[in-house]
């Protein structure tokens, strides 16, 4: 009798015990308090869409509900066999209830499996489900795990229930099940993201057949129409189709353009006006297969406001739906007939004339294997100015912390030495004879260059982009690709935009993103952090120039640039003479340049803070880079865009991030526009056109040492506005002028003038050594000659320059010089420039 309590012992003590059932209960519990938490900091808190952050939370919440599951289960445990257990002392179960709710607590705030996004205890817990609540709902978690514990020890048979399979089963299916299949179902169902696929761009030659009208010399061709000067309205710089009254143009949907949006909007440019204070109307049309779907009159007369002379958009804002054979018509009337006018001087027609599709992508998270991309563009950044490029003051520590996790480029090149050319080189990887952005009279991106935007885009990376350089505008087509640009009208330092970029990257941390900063800080004006100043010891003489020209400060080192660039003021070879500035003014220039490096790096350290915090760091490659470099009295000039010379051209290029070698200096000489293609298979894709195209990451073994460069402003023996081309190969750097002459010569000499330096013994390249080395001469010319030769042939862009507001703009930034390329008087009537 007293052996069958022995032989049903090891039977009851075999099946599993009930805190397991209790455990998968209290991990559904915490589960769905994770995803409450986690959802509400990241639209709450961080402000992103409800679908965005559900997907976000529900891709990465696996870890999270095997963390929930396990201590759950543990929380369970202890509490029915420590807190109730019979005979522990008081000390004993209140330790266990403390362990308990300290279990509770943890996997309430997700610790140790949650991403930093997700984990109020680590982020300051702002919202509705604070610390204080989650630590509160642990104890009360506790104090019923020990109340069910005490109930079930009184309850044996109960007890031996709750621990059977079939109980166990149903508590995990009604625990865990709910919160696994909202997580299942969320990440099937992806928000999606607008894909903008620009089809076809009808200004590029043969997209448009003349209809009606046309005479010998008045025909339709392509220029920009800039409505008015103003930043307020739509009424910005377009590429259009320059179209006389009285004229007409056709075209047909092709049927591998499948269906498409036109859009394209009616303008008349500031330049119109009627003579004699009198007024005409002009009215555009557009037929859609033979119906007028479009009929806009616009009154011209002299003193219009300028909302009166904002584009008028075809369609509307989404533009006009087409189908494949469908036939558009564009033409212009002039009412009354006869109204005086030239008509090869009268810009008015549409602007834009684009065939675009719209498609849907859904959006994807980030891992470290799939990373986001962050791409940070310092604008006017020379390399040697940085610490981690071995300069004496501590400039860039970020930036520095950056390099030291990642791959330095000792040898990096920018394509140009001024913005627009280099920038589009960045983005699209191609040089500036081949994407065609190389003049202030070709400076539009247009749609047949891919970017990485569009690259990376496409393959479901949402994509935001900031520029404080206002070259970098949607007028000029740079924000290609992007979801989101941000552009200015004036040069805007990061303090202008930075809280904007941080609240960006809050809104998509829940998923994969390329970002695109271009960060001005080190470009003039300089208005550098007071902290800055004071780390890096500038201080300002007190005869210092404070100049103002139209009730707007200039700027000190862009007076002095205009001083040093006056033709009368160059030396008699042609050179511009430093001596002109003052020593100490010279010793300013240069303290407030590094004060500004440091305050670009402190907005970077900011961005790359942020990405920490949220968890973002091991799941981001960043790039940093510049554009162009900056002269510092180095071939007696400052400024940029008017020479190739090493502190122009060479850029820093540091890479860091998930799948990047660590700890890396690269010594080969390399071009910093191999950076679109090499991101852009970071994300998956490739970029097709891109000829030539190196991956950065790992593949440069073997390569050609080569970086190609060019300025449409050169200064060259004291001639100004000449076409500069220059190479890099190896140890070896020559510099070309096609229309090269001495200074005064009236005509150039044949063939040009080329100039050869030898980097290695020659770093500052102050010596020609083009007579000592014919043999390398003729080859590196040769060389360049021919790649010139080939990037041209490849270009696809037609020429497409500003128009009044950019002419203005470029006028601003000390872009534009008078006739012969001398700027204006000074100081007298200083410039702005900015």
């Amino acid at each position: 009798q007293e052996a069958s309590p022995a032989v049903a012992e090891p039977q009851v003590a075999a099946q599993p015990p009930a805190f397991v059932t209790l455990g998968l209960l209290a991990a559904g519990a915490i589960a769905w308090v994770r995803i409450a938490v986690a959802l509400d900091l990241s639209t709450r808190v961080r402000g992103a869409e409800p679908a965005v952050a559900a997907f976000g939370v529900a891709a990465r919440f696996l870890p999270e509900l095997l963390n929930a599951l396990v201590l759950g289960v543990v929380a369970a445990g202890v509490c029915v066999l420590g807190v109730v257990r019979p005979g522990a002392s008081r000390g004993t179960r209140i330790g266990a209830f403390v362990f308990a709710a300290l279990v509770l607590a943890s996997a309430l705030s997700g610790w140790p499996t949650a991403d930093l996004r997700d984990t109020p205890l680590l982020t300051g817990g702002a919202g509705f489900w604070s610390p204080t609540l989650l630590v509160a709902l642990a104890v009360v978690g506790a104090v019923v795990l020990s109340a069910a514990g005490v109930w079930l020890a009184r309850r044996p048979h109960a007890a031996r229930g709750l621990g059977s399979p079939v109980a166990i089963g149903a508590a995990a299916l009604l625990g865990l099940g709910g919160p696994a299949a909202w997580a299942l179902f969320t990440t099937r169902d992806a928000p999606v993201m607008p894909l903008r696929l620009a089809v076809r761009e009808l200004l590029e030659p043969g997209a448009l057949v003349p209809r009606a009208g046309f005479g010998a010399e008045e025909r339709p061709r392509i220029a920009t129409i800039s409505p008015a000067v103003d930043w307020k309205f739509d009424v910005g710089d377009k590429p259009s189709l320059v179209l006389p009254p009285g004229h007409a143009v056709e075209f047909t949907v092709r049927d591998e353009d499948g269906p498409v949006r036109l859009l394209a909007a009616a303008g008349v440019d500031v330049s119109v006006a009627p003579k004699d204070g009198g007024a005409f109307t002009l009215r555009f049309q557009v037929e859609h297969n033979g119906q007028l779907v479009f009929d806009e009159a616009r009154e011209v007369r002299a003193n219009m406001p300028t909302d009166a002379r904002a584009w008028r958009h075809v369609g509307g804002g989404g533009g006009l739906a087409l189908a494949p054979g469908d036939k558009v018509l564009l033409r212009t009337v002039l009412e009354p007939e006869g109204a005086p006018f030239v008509p090869d001087a009268l810009l008015v027609g549409f602007g834009g004339m684009i065939l675009e599709r719209e498609e849907h992508v859904p959006r994807t998270t980030a891992t470290p294997d799939r990373p986001n991309i962050l791409l940070v563009v310092m604008d006017t950044l020379r390399a040697d100015r940085m610490s981690c490029y071995r300069y004496a003051k501590q400039t860039t520590p970020h930036v520095d912390a950056l390099a030291a996790r990642g791959m330095l480029f000792e040898e990096a090149f920018a394509t140009s030495s001024w913005t627009w050319p280099a920038t589009a080189s960045i983005l699209t990887g191609l040089d500036p004879e081949e994407h065609g952005v190389t003049s202030n009279e070709s400076c539009t991106l247009v749609h047949s260059n891919e970017t990485v935007a569009e690259a990376v885009q496409a393959r479901g990376l949402t994509t935001g982009g900031w520029s404080g350089n206002p070259l970098i505008a949607p007028e000029r087509y740079f924000d290609q690709g992007f979801e989101t640009f941000h552009a200015t009208p004036r040069m805007e330092m990061s303090d202008g935009f930075i809280d904007d970029v941080l609240g960006w990257i809050d809104r998509n941390a829940d998923v994969r993103f390329f970002l695109y900063l271009q960060l001005v800080d080190p470009h003039t004006p300089h208005h550098p952090l007071p902290s800055e100043l004071a780390r890096l010891g500038a201080e300002k003489p007190a005869d210092w120039p404070e100049l103002v020209h139209e009730g707007k400060p200039v700027d000190g080192m862009d007076y002095y640039t205009s001083v040093l660039l006056r033709t009368e003021n160059l030396r008699e070879d042609g050179s511009p003479n430093p001596d002109l500035v003052p020593e100490a003014h010279r010793q300013y220039i240069h303290d407030v340049y590094d004060a500004s490096v440091g305050t670009g790096d402190h907005y970077v350290g900011l961005v790359l803070e942020r990405l920490a915090q949220l968890g973002l760091d091991e799941s981001t490659v960043v790039v940093f880079t510049s554009d162009h470099g900056e002269e510092l009295f180095d071939h007696g000039c400052l400024a940029h865009g008017h020479t190739l010379h090493r502190e122009l051209v060479r850029v820093p290029m540091v890479i860091a991030g998930p799948g990047v070698p660590r700890g890396v200096r690269v010594s080969q000489t390399v071009s910093n526009r191999h950076l679109a293609p090499t991101l852009a298979r970071v994300a998956g894709a490739e970029m097709s056109r891109v000829p030539g195209a190196l991956n950065l990451i790992g593949e440069l073994e073997g390569t050609t040492a080569r970086a190609l460069f060019s300025t449409a402003k050169g200064l060259w023996n004291g001639n100004k506005m000449q076409p500069l081309y220059g190479m890099r190969e190896d140890r070896w750097v020559l510099h070309r002028n096609p229309q090269g002459r001495p200074f005064g010569a009236a005509q150039a000499e044949p063939g040009g003038e080329l100039r050869l330096y030898d980097a290695t013994s020659d770093p500052e390249e102050r010596r020609n050594v083009l007579l000592a080395e014919p043999a390398k001469v003729a080859e590196l010319s040769e060389a360049l000659k021919n790649e010139l030769i080939e990037q041209r042939k490849r270009r696809t862009a037609p020429a497409i320059a500003g128009g009044a507001r950019t002419t203005d703009l470029l006028d601003g930034l000390g872009y534009i010089d008078s006739g012969d390329g001398t700027p204006p008087p000074v100081p007298d009537e200083p410039r702005e420039q900015r």
